[in-house]
């Protein structure tokens, strides 16, 4: 299988150390995981762990680290930048570190208190663009977590050939993504196991099930117009295990309704495409 999402540089929601990540990459080839496909990271250790994944025969695709815009979300992602400036020297430099793909963060995450919050965080529409068109000129494919209509519109938009996580979007954003042949990958996996978790306050708890319900719904949505979903799972947040994430993530899309047999074909021809050079 293919983990379409993952943060190598992350471990139950913490910082992973540097000696841990040998350890990590067999956690997904014991899971029976071929590829995974890394979100990045501050310390950069996506570039450590995919050195060594030859050695475990693992596919390991990262962007090194994300793009963040100063004072929002994702500082532990990766690097922030306050403005266009900030954004052309990040590219710069982080072309020399070749990565396989550039990854944004253009929103925060949802509220597991609150009905439909998402917290601050992405760029302004200048400064994607500008990413966007950056990357494409330089043959890499644009990773953007994302969530909420106006964003994940935005993006598609844009030309983005990932949305990742997308929560709280309607059929208007699944449509755009149909027809820009846009990638979806949802990422279940840590609201829901939280949810399993048993740690979880009562009204915490009725926040997030309907949260994943409505998600449910989105994911059946997208799959009968045709977008391209993408199963991964978030592995190295809190709750979700490296290597048996996938598997959870699967669980879940069987859970929204997804036959077991389409669930598992997502996680291999979709994953692939999300692994790929360019998105096509």
């Amino acid at each position: 299988m293919i983990d379409a999402h993952v943060h190598i540089g992350r471990e139950h929601g913490r910082e992973s150390p540097r000696e841990r990540i040998r350890g990590i990459l067999e956690d997904y080839v014991t899971h029976g995981v071929h590829a995974v496909r890394d979100g990045g990271d501050v310390l950069r250790l996506g570039l450590v762990a995919r050195d060594l994944a030859p050695e475990f025969g693992l596919i390991y695709k990262t962007p090194v680290y994300a793009l963040v815009k100063a004072g929002g979300y994702g500082g532990f992602l990766g690097q922030q930048c306050s403005g266009l400036e900030d954004i052309r020297a990040e590219l710069k430099g982080l072309m020399g570190l070749r990565p396989d793909f550039v990854k944004v963060i253009q929103s925060g995450i949802v509220s597991f208190d609150e009905d439909g919050v998402i917290s601050p965080g992405g760029f302004n529409h200048e400064e994607l663009n500008y990413i966007v068109q950056y990357a494409h000129d330089a043959g890499l494919p644009v990773m953007v977590h994302c969530n909420g209509m106006a964003a994940v519109a935005e993006a598609v938009a844009l030309g983005v050939d990932s949305v990742e996580h997308g929560y709280f979007i309607s059929r208007t954003e699944l449509e755009a993504m149909h027809e820009q042949g846009t990638l979806w990958t949802p990422t279940f996996a840590p609201l829901a196991n939280y949810l399993r978790s048993g740690t979880a306050a009562p009204g915490s708890r009725e926040v997030v099930d309907r949260t994943l319900k409505a998600h449910a719904a989105n994911l059946l949505a997208a799959i009968a117009i045709g977008v391209r979903v993408a199963v991964g799972s978030d592995a190295g947040a809190a709750f979700v295990a490296h290597g048996q994430g996938v598997h959870d993530e699967v669980a879940c899309f069987v859970r929204a309704g997804v036959s077991p047999q389409d669930a598992l074909r997502l996680a291999n021809e979709s994953g692939a495409r999300a692994i790929s050079p360019m998105a096509s």
